[in-house]
């Protein structure tokens, strides 16, 4: 089945965040700075302020909703770093104009500055969102495919996504 659709800067924002919230590398990443910031705070906190018991057990209090707020705080400050990175970069020659042709084999995926090729066997985790599918070739990099592809009827949108749950569940 081939399917046609434009990539956009939006679609890249939602594979972004899609990874902060799903791959190893960025959950290992928040484990440690939670425990480093944390500590760090619980540390400063202690030397700078006059400790009491009401003090210490305020400070306690403190440290412990930090780290409890932590992966949201990290979650948050990720996504708009890499928003900002990301509009400070070309992506010219990844958005525009996509082509996939699913097959038994894989997909195929024609740019227009690059065409590739991915086995099905390449795909190491799948995550989607409301508007995406993201089939991760790395822990950090992947394929964007829309959920609604441009030109297609209700009958032939529900058909492809038919196809590509199945891909996908034969895949786990």
């Amino acid at each position: 089945m081939n399917v046609n659709f434009n990539l956009e800067f939006d679609d890249l924002l939602a594979f972004q965040e899609d990874v902060i919230n799903n791959s190893r590398t960025h959950d290992i990443k928040a484990k440690y700075f939670k425990w480093i910031t944390t500590i760090i705070i619980l540390l400063g906190m202690l030397l700078l302020v006059k400790t009491s018991l009401l003090s210490a057990i305020f400070i306690l209090i403190i440290a412990m909703i930090y780290f409890f707020l932590f992966p949201y705080l990290y979650k948050s400050m990720t996504f708009r770093k890499l928003k900002n990175k990301l509009q400070n970069n070309d992506y010219s020659h990844i958005l525009g104009p996509c082509q996939m042709t699913f097959s038994e084999n894989g997909i195929d995926r024609e740019t227009k500055h690059s065409t590739s090729h991915f086995n099905w066997n390449q795909f190491e985790k799948v995550s989607e969102d409301n508007k995406h599918y993201f089939l991760y070739v790395t822990d950090l990099e992947g394929l964007i495919i829309p959920k609604q592809p441009d030109h297609m009827n209700e009958k032939e949108i529900t058909e492809y996504n038919n196809m590509i749950k199945n891909f996908i569940r034969n895949l786990k």
